[in-house]
């Protein structure tokens, strides 16, 4: 961001620096594309100048994972109306017009996302006069972030807290530490200073906050072990994650469930839990590192399965025409219901399912509305 003294002081200490390529709305990138899923813009001037009178730029992003491209501006101190900020919704200027952005705007974010691959920035500005504010350097900062893809059928991790992804399979759960992602919750951070407007925080996290993420989920015992599997990092740092409880707006850090570097392929358990309890799981780009990462648990949460009418989840033994009644067991209501099997003859939409396998099978349940997804779930009869 560009800041006056005392949040350059605040950059230099490491906080709000989320490590990406680095691109600038200046006359040597005029009318090019950029295929990326993880970068920084600036004006002209970059994050300690003004930028330039008389500049007319335009550059297109588009995403290099082949979805959505979303972009957050989290500072903007442009000339009221007199310089402009222009996002479209495409691959270039005839592409829908999203926004026309003036004047200042110093605890943003705002974020645009496409509707296809790619969104066009344009900048203009006049013969004089480089910022609204006189107390901030003249200019703006954009992050540009993929929309991540879904994994093994499950929502990837959501950017807000009180919107967290619920894991409730025991499948794996994707997501980034990419611009996508943007500041939340960041009175949990740690040290003497922090994302704007916070200049300390409370420490239920271990680390600054760049560029966090959210997943959450409900005990089904003490605790829960979780794979961790981190790949594509920027700079090598890694992610930090941390568990949490509490609402959003007041979390607490469940014991010492806080871990920072995590590279690779990592086993980490989460301890001290209650059954029952909802928690939530903070994914951070450690020192603003840029990762992919997918988070599967490997038991002790609250999942969506098939029971038969004795209570059996997942399996039982059926004898040839023995007949039993299925139903969904989870603990989010579901919306919706599609029965099939395998070998076919399965078939249904309503909340229960009444049949009498011919043979051995799995019978399948295809279930909307359950932690906020669509979630398959299968029983061995």
């Amino acid at each position: 961001m560009k800041k006056h003294l005392l949040f350059i002081l605040i950059m230099s200490l490491g906080f709000n620096t989320i490590k990406a390529q680095t691109y600038y709305m200046n006359s040597a990138g005029n009318n090019t594309t950029v295929n990326t899923c993880a970068a920084t813009i600036y004006d002209n001037g970059g994050p300690s100048s003004d930028y330039s009178s008389n500049m007319n730029v335009t550059r297109t992003f588009c995403s290099s994972n082949g979805g959505p491209i979303r972009i957050s501006i989290p500072f903007l101190n442009i000339e009221a109306g007199f310089d402009y900020l222009y996002v479209y919704d495409g691959p270039n200027t005839s592409s829908t017009l999203l926004a026309t952005l003036d004047g200042a705007c110093i605890s943003c974010p705002i974020s645009y996302t496409s509707s296809g691959t790619c969104i066009t920035i344009r900048f203009t500005s006049d013969g004089s006069v480089q910022y609204e504010d006189g107390g901030y350097y003249g200019g703006f900062q954009i992050g540009v972030g993929c929309v991540p893809a879904n994994c093994n059928g499950n929502a990837p991790a959501n950017d807000n807290c009180a919107s967290a992804t619920q894991i409730c399979t025991l499948n794996g759960y994707c997501g980034s530490t990419s611009g996508y992602y943007t500041v939340d919750q960041p009175q949990i951070h740690s040290g003497d200073y922090g994302p704007y407007p916070y200049s300390s925080g409370n420490g239920e996290f271990c680390g600054s906050i760049e560029n966090n993420s959210w997943l959450s989920f409900e005990a089904d015992a003490t605790s829960v072990p979780m794979n961790i599997n981190v790949t594509g990092c920027t700079v090598g740092d890694g992610i930090q994650i941390v568990l949490l409880e509490g609402s959003c707006g007041s979390l607490t850090q469940v014991g010492s469930n806080c871990v920072s570097g995590i590279t690779g392929s990592n086993a980490v358990t989460f301890n001290g839990l209650t059954i029952g309890n909802t928690y939530y799981i903070m994914i951070d780009g450690w020192a603003g590192d840029i990762c992919n990462y997918v988070v599967t648990a490997t038991g002790g949460i609250a999942t969506i399965n098939i029971s038969d009418a004795t209570g059996n989840l997942d399996s039982a033994n059926y004898c040839q025409g023995e007949c039993s009644t299925w139903s969904i067991v989870s603990s989010d209501p579901p919306t919706g219901y599609n029965w099939y099997s395998v070998p076919a003859g399965v078939s249904g939409t309503g909340a229960t399912l009444n049949y009498c396998p011919a043979s051995d099978m799995i019978i399948y349940c295809d279930i909307a509305g359950a932690c906020g997804a669509t979630v398959t779930a299968q029983f061995e009869a």
